[in-house]
């Protein structure tokens, strides 16, 4: 059986990676391992706010009470559908954001 997964390992090749991707990746990483504990909490409240303060301010009364409707919703799939945007990564990451989403979605999938 090792014989068998050495001679399967050797045999096969990684896909080769974007030049910049490894090292938007490290950089990533190390920006979310240096901020403090204060600063994660914070990341991480941004990243599950359901309405934009800006838009917000720009929309009228109909709009706003759309948006106050659909609040639940897209708070609740924040916090189970983990989504990255490749264009941007150093934002897209939030540390707490992913324990949270790997601790939720599996007991949403259960009882849903």
């Amino acid at each position: 059986y090792i014989r068998q997964t050495e001679e399967m390992t050797e045999g096969s090749e990684e896909l080769p990676s974007t030049p910049g991707e490894e090292n938007t990746e490290n950089l990533v990483m190390a920006r979310q391992e240096s901020l403090p504990m204060k600063l994660r909490f914070h990341q991480l409240l941004n990243s599950l706010s359901v309405i934009s303060r800006i838009e917000w301010i720009e929309s009228g009364a109909l709009k706003r009470c759309y948006m106050i409707l659909k609040a639940p919703l897209v708070f609740l799939f924040k916090l189970t559908i983990p989504l990255v945007d490749p264009e941007d990564p150093a934002e897209n990451w939030c540390q707490l954001l992913v324990i949270l989403q790997c601790l939720i979605s599996p007991i949403f999938v259960v009882f849903a």
